[in-house]
């Protein structure tokens, strides 16, 4: 049994394991920062998109500086070309998820953003240990 204070701390940021010894801190796409953000950004498109005239990608593009600061909330172990240590800031989130060699990055955020089965087990296990 899951207790429902556990499942009230879904929108809890989270580590994944991106690539080797890098992790990503990625809240989900249910708390209520993100879905505000998301919202305002939308709100000056609000009737192109009404009338079907914004592509995806336009959509793909509205959505991420929302995601680069309410989403993916920091890193550990990445770095820049130059071997240093890069500090997590939205700017320079955002500037990752534009850049076209970092594709993956942006789509990675969201799916475990999304991913309900992953918050919803580990909360599981922490409440079976309580």
């Amino acid at each position: 049994m899951t207790k429902l204070r556990a499942l009230r701390a879904t929108t809890e940021p989270k580590w994944f394991e991106y690539v080797e010894e890098v992790e990503l801190l990625i809240a989900s796409s249910g708390c209520p920062e993100f879905k505000q953000a998301a919202r305002a950004a939308f709100k000056p498109h609000r009737r192109r998109l009404r009338a079907g005239q914004i592509t995806d990608k336009e959509k793909e593009d509205i959505v991420k500086s929302a995601a680069a600061e309410h989403l993916l909330r920091g890193w550990r172990g990445l770095e820049d070309d130059s071997d240093e240590s890069l500090e997590y800031s939205p700017a320079v989130a955002l500037e990752l998820f534009v850049d076209p060699e970092l594709y993956d990055l942006y789509d990675f955020v969201l799916e475990k953003a999304g991913d309900w089965q992953e918050y919803l087990k580990e909360l599981q296990e922490e409440a079976g240990k309580n």
